[in-house]
């Protein structure tokens, strides 16, 4: 398969001081620094479908933060998975606040990852809020 090679985006500095604080004329092109250095590739997020949305990976950090103090996820400065409902509440209602805002303007894809995550997340924190340990999913089914 062949892959797209992505538009390049040219960066003009518009800002009136240079970085010694002298005046810079308007007229002339910034040089680039030398010390500037070039941007990494994209590293592709594990669970994101290559060619996603930045409002899907959007959704999906906070989703992340949601899973995480729901003990769905490991920390990553290790340790034991830790619950804190408290976090978790408000990553769901960060998430529903943007199903709501953005209803009518986005792809039927990102609805329904939107609406996917929200109904995992919002089970999972009933069950935790409840006092029960959530049950895992069957695979085979």
């Amino acid at each position: 398969m062949e892959e797209k090679s992505k538009p390049r985006i040219k960066v003009t500095d518009r800002r009136v001081f240079t970085q010694d604080g002298e005046r810079r004329n308007p007229d002339e092109e910034s040089p680039r620094s030398e010390s500037a250095a070039e941007f990494p590739p994209e590293v592709p997020v594990e669970g994101v479908a290559e060619g996603s949305s930045p409002f899907t990976e959007f959704v999906l950090s906070f989703a992340e933060l949601a899973f995480l103090n729901l003990g769905k996820m490991a920390r990553p400065e290790g340790g034991e998975p830790q619950l804190d409902l408290d976090v978790a509440g408000n990553m769901i209602d960060i998430l529903q606040m943007l199903k709501t805002k953005t209803r009518g303007n986005l792809t039927p894809t990102e609805v329904q990852v939107l609406g996917n995550l929200l109904n995992q997340l919002q089970i999972l924190f009933l069950q935790h809020a409840k006092g029960g340990t959530p049950k895992e999913p069957d695979p085979s089914s």
